[in-house]
């Protein structure tokens, strides 16, 4: 009996032993296949993490990284990331277009987050950027649509480039208080409602907080000195803001389609107001403008009842010596003395108008001052105009008379584009720069005579000016650019002297009557044989 049992005493022990040995071996083989399992997936050299090639869902990088490379796991289907205390940089590009990546441990031995780091991860809820970091590159969480929440390092000096663009589901932030400079389309489209904005702010720059549509209150310090083009454009919901006392340019597109704005006043250290900073806000009807501002761009304040009321009062709208409005006038326009700009789209789309006389005191007429006034058909300028904006007489279609005074020095691009009425036009000697397409399409025009003080005739000119007879190549011209009597198909004859040492490929295209007149051995002669133009 005792014998039996110890027999089955053994056999157990010995069931017990290969079901331990066995388990150990399991547990032992496990090890290596683990390490495969992750390992396998990074590639890295020298340090640097430069690409991801794994499935696995959750990833804890392995300490032996210092750099996670650019665009190291971009496209990955990565849910969770632990980056370890061995890691300082995380270059551009990193994290890109992670689309299921939902969380993320940044440790505080990183200091720098490269552009675009983790752009396009749309499943990225939270986030903290440790006060290592002193620095975070153009878009790094730019697109991330439900990022919520977002705590920034207290060690960064600037918010670049669209650092938070496109992230709709932001409705706070802090920014750090060492913060100087907010950089163009930082928080562009986000879903802020309100901020305050700290005291080292000194430059917040283009489109900074445009399209928040949801933005309702901002405070700005005094400190802030320069509001760049469109910082607060489209930001339906804001309905009131301070300037501050040091800002001394207002940048174009500011405000524009702040729909609830209702008064703003502008402070006495502004002197210029940029094109159309205040366009299109429907509830404006109160506005200060002090008198140290001395420029003032183009409609500035078009689509707002501010100047719908003034108009009222009388169709010449003018601020501190600047016409910053005629759209209602009619027939003969003569303007006061007094004024010395006519600022852009003063007159645009003024169809009513058929004479304007400008007077001496005018010394610059704004881009698109008459663009689209279809039955302009004379107009005296002044002896002191000496700038002539880009498409100031765009498409005015009946303009048959107009003289360019001497004091004219630039005409601006696409300044007669499409003028079919003018039939001769005379560039006086003082104009020294004539613009793109500054004549394109002008079908009646037969003679140009141009200024003996100008270097190059720009690209489309007189393209299409199939009338076209009669002009004068200066002295003074060194290029003719491509394009520049392109189909001018009754140009006949035309003399170029041996100061021209650059003529487009398709200078004159289309001229099919053309003879060119030069000497032999000059760079117009050369251009004439290759492209097979008739010489005379």
């Amino acid at each position: 009996m005792s014998t039996m049992k110890k027999s089955a005493s053994k056999r157990c022990l010995m069931i017990l032993y290969a079901i331990s040995l066995l388990l150990t071996i399991l547990y032992v083989l496990s090890f290596p296949y683990k390490a495969k399992a992750v390992d396998i997936g990074f590639v890295i050299t020298k340090g640097v993490l430069t690409d991801y090639k794994g499935t696995s869902k959750i990833v804890v990088i392995p300490n032996t990284v210092t750099k996670i490379g650019e665009r190291a796991f971009d496209g990955s289907s990565v849910r969770k990331v632990s980056i370890p205390k061995s890691v300082t940089i995380i270059e551009n590009s990193a994290f890109a277009n992670c689309s299921k990546l939902e969380e993320i441990t940044i440790p505080n031995s990183v200091t720098y987050i490269g552009d675009k780091a983790f752009v396009s991860c749309p499943k990225l809820t939270k986030l903290t950027i440790p006060d290592s970091v002193i620095s975070i590159g153009s878009g790094a969480f730019r697109d991330c649509s439900l990022l919520k929440s977002i705590t920034l390092s207290k060690s960064l000096d600037k918010l670049s480039n669209g650092i938070l663009a496109n992230c709709g589901s932001l409705k706070s932030i802090i920014i750090p208080a060492k913060v100087k400079e907010i950089g163009k389309q930082a928080f562009f489209s986000t879903g802020l409602t309100s901020i305050t904005i700290p005291n080292s702010v000194t430059l917040i720059e283009s489109e900074a907080f445009s399209l928040c549509r949801q933005l309702q209150t901002i405070t700005i310090p005094e400190t802030v000195s320069e509001l760049g083009d469109g910082v607060f454009a489209y930001c339906n919901r804001l309905k009131k803001i301070n300037i501050p006392d040091n800002v001394k340019e207002l940048g174009s597109f500011l405000f524009t389609d702040c729909d609830a704005l209702t008064e703003i006043e502008i402070p006495a250290s502004v002197s210029t107001i940029g094109d159309f900073a205040f366009e299109s806000c429907d509830k404006l009807k109160k506005v200060i403008v002090p008198k140290t501002v001395i420029d003032i761009g183009t409609n500035v304040f078009l689509n707002t009842p501010w100047l719908v009321e003034k108009q009222l009062k009388n169709p010449m709208v003018i601020i501190n010596n600047i016409l910053i409005d005629g759209k209602k006038c009619k027939g003969t326009v003569t303007l006061p003395n007094s004024i010395w700009k006519i600022s852009g789209g003063a007159f645009e789309n003024t169809e009513k108008i058929t004479k304007l006389i400008i007077p001496d005191s005018v010394i610059l007429i704004g881009d698109r001052a008459m663009s689209k006034c279809k039955n302009l058909k004379s107009v005296i300028i002044g002896d002191s105009v000496s700038s002539i904006g880009f498409s100031a007489f765009y498409q005015c279609f009946n303009l048959t008379d107009i003289e360019l005074p001497e004091s004219v020095t630039s005409i601006g691009s696409w300044a007669f584009y499409q003028c079919t009425g003018l039939t001769d036009i005379i560039i006086p000697n003082s104009v020294v720069s004539l613009g793109k397409e500054a004549f394109y399409g002008c079908t009646k025009l037969k003679s140009v005579e141009l200024s003996d003080n100008m270097k190059s005739i720009e690209e489309k000119t007189f393209y299409k000016c199939t009338a076209l007879a009669k002009v004068n190549i200066p002295e003074s011209l060194t290029s003719i650019e491509h394009s520049a009597f392109r189909n001018c198909i009754s140009l006949s004859s035309l003399s170029i002297p041996n100061s021209v040492t650059s003529i487009g490929t398709s200078a004159f295209q289309g001229c099919k009557k053309l003879n060119i007149k030069c000497m032999k051995n000059s760079y117009a002669y050369s251009y004439a044989k290759k492209y097979k133009i008739p010489l005379s």
